[in-house]
Parts: structure tokens; sequence; C-alpha cells
């Protein structure tokens, strides 16, 4: 569903307060059947750029607050209820209905112009639909999630019986460091149901080598199918890097992973904490071949 954007008021009444103006945009939206969570943005006149009571409501609403120049007015398509006496006033023959126009990017409005008075005060406003499209992984969501989900502490829908990690979250914390991402290919086709896969044991061992915190940190996360297949079991790693390092191991593809030893996962380890090129600690048969693709040409 497209959003929606407001035009503020254009009758020429200085200094409305702020709980007017919500009160006003309140009963705009109730009369018309708006949500209010479909508001994408307030948009007027640059005279009314510094409308202390708009501005409040913008920051209050977290509704961005945009003007236009009285010349970006003008010649805007789709006003229905031009006014002499504004043009008069602001230069141009409409506000509400051409800003809502302009925000927009539309040529034709949701709703007209529309007044209303509180405590002696007069606002106008009116509504256009901004053209765009439904997220695709909103359009998804349901068959991802099914009817059974919940909101967890980051304000996400999940699945029931998904936990977060931490249990205790503190939103207000960054992302904990990693000076290397391991990606392990680990879908559904190749591990048994119920079975703790071998990323599992991975990170039990890196906690082993010390390597699970701090500055040098890996990362390991299970993949679904990368499309792999064809090197048997796989994984790619990146490296994260300091503005002044050259990567050595990064985008770095691994096949035949099944076939690495405990000692052979040590050396891997080891090698990307002192940051060694993998290829003078491991065979030459685990490293996965990449070409550029190429176009073949029609004869």
């Amino acid at each position: 569903m497209a959003t929606k954007v407001l035009g503020s008021r254009d009758s020429c009444d200085r200094n409305t307060p702020a709980h007017v103006i919500k009160q006003g945009l309140q009963t705009f939206l109730d009369e018309h059947n708006l949500a209010a969570e479909s508001v994408a943005a307030l948009s007027s006149i640059a005279l009314k750029a510094d409308e202390a009571g708009i501005h409040a409501i913008s920051q209050r609403q977290q509704t961005p607050f945009v003007t236009f120049e009285a010349s970006q007015l003008a010649d805007v398509e789709g006003i229905e209820n031009p006014s002499e006496f504004v043009k008069k006033i602001t230069g141009v023959s409409s506000v509400a209905e051409a800003a809502a126009l302009k925000k927009s990017g539309s040529n034709r409005l949701l709703v007209p112009k529309w007044k209303y008075k509180q405590d002696g005060f007069n606002m106008t406003l009116a509504c256009a639909r901004i053209p765009a499209d439904e997220a695709m992984a909103k359009k998804k969501w349901k068959n991802w999630l099914g009817e059974h989900c919940h909101i967890n502490a980051h304000g996400n829908e999940v699945v029931k019986g998904y936990q977060c990690k931490p249990k205790h979250v503190d939103l207000n914390r960054p992302m904990l460091y990693h000076r290397h991402h391991v990606l392990v290919c680990e879908g559904g086709r190749c591990a048994k149901e119920g079975s703790r896969n071998l990323a599992h044991h991975l990170r039990t061992y890196l906690k082993t080598l010390g390597l699970s915190e701090g500055e040098n940190r890996i990362k390991i996360s299970r993949t679904h199918c990368a499309g792999t297949c064809r090197n048997r079991a796989a994984l790619v790693i990146y490296e994260r890097l300091a503005s002044h390092e050259t990567p050595i191991n990064n985008g770095l593809w691994l096949r035949n992973i099944d076939a690495l030893t405990e000692e052979n996962w040590q050396q891997l380890f080891l090698a990307l904490k002192t940051r060694t090129p993998l290829q003078q600690v491991l065979a030459e048969g685990f490293f996965a071949p990449i070409e550029d693709a190429q176009i073949e040409q029609c004869q």
C-alpha cells in the first residue's frame, strides 16, 4: 500500500500552537479514514518554514516537515480549489493542495482542501498519495512467518519459539566486533534433521582457542544452500579490514571442508588470527577455484 503525504495549512494564521495542529491532523485522519502511520511527511510553503507548532509535531511524530518556495508551487498540476485570497497573501493560488501534490510527485489529490478551526486558529489540510510499491520482503513476510509470530526485543516480527541472542538485549549496544566471519554452507540437504551441525562444533572449538571474543574474534555462521554442492561442503571467509590494511584471506572459498581434521581447523583459525595466507597451511585441494563470468558469443 502506498504511503500518503499531508500538506499543512494554507490559511495564514501564524503561530498556531502544536496542540491545535495535532488535533486538526487527528480529526482530518479520522474523518477521512486514514491511518496516522501512513503519513509520510508534512509539507507547506516556505513562508511556514519557521512555524514552531509544525516543527513540534514533526519532531514528536518523527515525520519530516518540508517546505517549497512559491515558484515551486505555482505550476503544480492537480489543484482542485485555487483561491485568489491565498494568492494575494502567498503568491500562489494554493498551498495545502499544491504542497501535498508537489511532495507526493502525484497530480491527483487523495483528499482535497479541508478546513479546521480551534481556539480561534484556522488551518487547512490536503492529502495526496505517494506512489510506492510495497517492499518485496514485506510481501513475502506472511509466507515466512505464517500466522503465529510475535514481536521480539528488537521490535521485529519473529516466529514462535525464536529467542534473541543475547537474551538480555541492550538495544543501544553496538554490534559485536569480529575480525573474520566464516560462513559455512550447511543447508538442510547437508545435515540430518535435528543433528548438531558443524558450525556448532566450530564455535565450541573457537572458545578453546580463545578466538570467540576479543579483537581477533572469528564469527561462525551456518548458511542455507550457497549453491556450492559441486565442491561438496564449502565455506567462505570474510575479513574485516582496517583502512590501512590489504586483504589476506578475504573472500576466500574453501571446499571439501568435511575432510578437514581438528589439526587442519586449528591451523586455519590460527592463520586467520595471525593474518597468514591460508595457502601456506592448507593443501591446494581445499581451495575452490573461482572463475569470472564470461559471456558466450553467438556465432
